[in-house]
This record gives C-alpha cells, sequence and structure tokens, in this order.
C-alpha cells in the first residue's frame, strides 16, 4: 500500500517532467491497485486464559485481519483469530461476540476465551484513517 502511494506522490512531485497522458495512466493504475486490495478489518479482542490454578488472566489485544468471500469466510469469532480472515460486513452480527473455547497452544492443554469488543473497518491508505 505504501509502495503505490510512493509512486504516486513521485510522480505528483514530477508531473510537470512525465507527459499529461502517463501522468493521468499512472495514477489510474494506482488507482486501480488501491482497488485490488483485499478490504481489511481491526479487531479487538480481550485473550482470557487461566494463568495457574486460580488465576484468571486477561489482556486486550488488536489485530489486523482481511475480508474474505462469504463462502471460504470464518464461522466463528475464534476461526477469525485463528486464521486473520473474516467474513463481509453483514455477516459480523451472525458469528456471535464470544470467540469461544479453544486451545491455545500452550503444553499445560489450558484453553482460553476470546471475547471480540469492537470490529471496525481498516483503511488502506495512511492518510484515510482517521
Amino acid at each position: 500500500m505504501d509502495h503505490i502511494r510512493a509512486i504516486q506522490e513521485l510522480i505528483d512531485a514530477h508531473k510537470e517532467a512525465v507527459p499529461t497522458g502517463v501522468v493521468t495512466d499512472v495514477m489510474e493504475h494506482c488507482q486501480k491497485a488501491y482497488e485490488a486490495l483485499p478490504k481489511l478489518w481491526k479487531v479487538t479482542y480481550i485473550h482470557v486464559f487461566i494463568d495457574s490454578d486460580t488465576d484468571l488472566c486477561a489482556c486486550k489485544k488488536t489485530m489486523i485481519v482481511e475480508e474474505v468471500a462469504a463462502l471460504h469466510a470464518p464461522q466463528n469469532w475464534a476461526q477469525v483469530i485463528n486464521t486473520a480472515t473474516i467474513p463481509p460486513a453483514e455477516m459480523h452480527d451472525r458469528i456471535g461476540l464470544i470467540g469461544g473455547d479453544y486451545g491455545t497452544g500452550r503444553s499445560d492443554g489450558r484453553s482460553a476465551v476470546h471475547v471480540v469488543v469492537k470490529v471496525e473497518p481498516f483503511l488502506k491508505r495512511a492518510r484515510d484513517d482517521p
């Protein structure tokens, strides 16, 4: 994404030295490249796990995930977190709020719960981010 932006800024800085048709074509191709990028989402969740026999621990985490077609989309938040993919926006409320119990890969075999607290679009261009 930053590479495309760098190309646009370079062309913009030297547009007087470059024929108008070339500037127009390069900018159109840059726009098409932006549009071809996958839609990204920022998922914020609480990772809750048992640290010892009696200690419950929680930490807030954020990750960027890629939107995939509904046919190949995860069916629950645990899959979203494991695969870093997410279904289209209209399916977000269908997959529930809690990521569910599942193994964390810890050697002691304990499980964790991921509670999704926020899902928001992650804009592709830095200048578009709020």
